[in-house]
């Protein structure tokens, strides 16, 4: 089970992302290139208070991420979590939210389906090209 407190896990992040095994504060501040002062790299290893936005920031960027990337329990240096698009723009998100995990079930084989109706009708046309994305030809259905 995954902590969801982050000043339990911030410091085991910092040692992640910097390649430390469980450093002193003095060893983890150079690595951070101190744009954090001492107390606060202290702070977050006792894990006992909040650490400031201002100093979350700091550390985010010595890294290359945003604040809330760093804050992701379990974050990797060379997969920075992301937040994916809502794949379905006509479809409205709040609906497929209500579904049962069955109903999603279903609805994901009947886009598998139509999918591979879609690359029959390319191929058909001698269009498809699975490595290329395009919308479906109209013509091809009509």
């Amino acid at each position: 089970m995954q902590p969801t407190d982050p000043k339990t896990y911030l410091w085991a992040t910092l040692c992640r992302l910097t390649g430390l095994d469980d450093p002193g504060v003095d060893a983890m501040h150079r690595a951070v290139k101190k744009v954090v002062g001492r107390g606060t790299v202290q702070r977050i290893r006792e894990g006992e208070t909040s650490v400031g936005v201002d100093s979350l920031h700091a550390l985010a960027g010595v890294f290359g991420m945003q604040v809330w990337q760093l804050l992701v329990p379990g974050v990797q240096a060379n997969q920075p979590p992301t937040i994916a698009e809502w794949p379905l723009p006509r479809v409205d998100r709040s609906r497929w939210d209500a579904c049962t995990d069955e109903d999603r079930a279903y609805i994901q084989g009947a886009i598998n389906r139509a999918l591979s109706e879609c690359e029959a009708a390319r191929r058909a046309l001698g269009e498809f090209n699975p490595l290329q994305s395009s919308d479906t030809p109209r013509r091809a259905l009509a």
